[in-house]
């Protein structure tokens, strides 16, 4: 999915990364402080490439 427009999309548009996939690949629950630290470094939309780049780099 992420390798896809659709995913490229996701990754841009809503942040999916940092929104749904840190967070769902950590054992206990982010503070809400911590979610800000990781926002913050990708409040610019093409910041988020690395993340992109990642996703479509994992052979899953």
């Amino acid at each position: 999915m992420l390798k896809s427009e659709a995913g490229k999309t996701l990754m841009y548009e809503e942040n999916f990364f940092v929104e749904t996939v840190l967070p769902k690949s950590i054992i206990r629950q982010l503070s809400k402080e911590e979610m800000e630290v990781f926002r913050a470094a990708l409040t610019v939309r093409l910041d988020r490439k690395t993340t992109l780049d990642l996703a479509r780099d994992l052979p899953i």
